[in-house]
C-alpha cells in the first residue's frame, strides 16, 4: 500500500493499530497504469502474561481499482496481485511484530 492512514492506540493492557488505504491522493496522484489497493484493517495485541500475548487481526482486501479506465489487466493478474500482496504484508507484519515485542522486552 503506497498511501495509507494509520492510527495507534496504546494502553496498559493492549495495543491497537488501525489502517485504511488512501484511494484518491491529490497531492501525490497515482500513475495512470497502476492498481490502487483498497485495503483496511486492524490489529489488537493483548498481554496474556509476562512472556505471552494474543494477536488478533482483521484485514479486508477489496478488489484493487485501476487508476485509469483505459487499463485492462490480463486474466489472472488480480489473483497474482492479491497473493503477492498478502505474502509481502504477512512478512512485514511478522518483522514489525517481532521488533515491537523485542523493544518492549528490552524496555523492561
Amino acid at each position: 500500500m503506497r498511501s495509507c492512514m494509520q492510527r495507534l492506540q496504546q494502553n496498559q493492557n493492549r495495543v491497537v493499530v488501525l489502517w485504511r488505504a488512501v484511494l484518491d491522493d491529490r497531492q501525490t496522484p497515482y500513475a495512470p497504469n497502476r492498481f490502487i489497493g483498497n485495503d483496511m484493517g486492524w490489529v489488537v495485541v493483548h498481554a496474556r502474561g509476562k512472556n505471552e500475548c494474543v494477536v488478533q487481526t482483521i484485514m479486508t482486501k477489496l478488489t484493487p481499482m485501476a487508476s485509469s479506465l483505459s487499463v485492462q489487466p490480463a486474466v489472472g493478474t488480480l489473483t497474482e496481485l492479491v497473493l503477492q500482496t498478502s505474502e509481502a504484508n504477512s512478512r512485514k507484519f511478522g518483522v514489525g511484530l517481532h521488533n515491537a515485542i523485542a523493544a518492549r522486552i528490552t524496555a523492561r
